[in-house]
């Protein structure tokens, strides 16, 4: 994706519900109106910075380490295995819609405590 696209591609995930059960079943989502609301308002506001950064010109490793704050922003340990894998999985895409290609190993240190990288 280019970065010039990238405001525009994040928009896409404020406002939404990113931890509603699937259609197609495989995620169950999450079941606690507190912590689900928490969880949209990571992404809402991990979208909006990582697009005001973008339409701002930033660096990739500017839009690295805002990624990387907003993803250390949520209690892993909060979550059972299932939220925890929908959370990355959504940061991911967020990843993605940012033009970045890699999260320098903060998804894997989030997830799992290590980089195996």
């Amino acid at each position: 994706m280019e970065q010039a696209d990238a405001p525009t591609a994040l928009a896409r995930f404020v406002g939404k519900d990113h931890f509603a059960e699937d259609p197609d079943g495989l995620y169950g989502g999450m079941k606690d109106p507190e912590v689900r609301a928490e969880l949209n308002a990571s992404v809402t506001s991990a979208a909006d910075a990582l697009g005001r950064a973008r339409a701002s010109g930033a660096s990739d490793d500017e839009v690295l380490k805002l990624f990387q704050s907003a993803l250390r922003s949520v209690d892993r340990d909060a979550l059972d295995t299932e939220d925890a894998e929908r959370v990355a999985t959504v940061f991911e895409q967020v990843l993605e819609a940012a033009g970045l290609e890699s999260s320098g190993g903060a998804l894997n240190d989030w997830m799992y405590g290590f980089d195996p990288g």
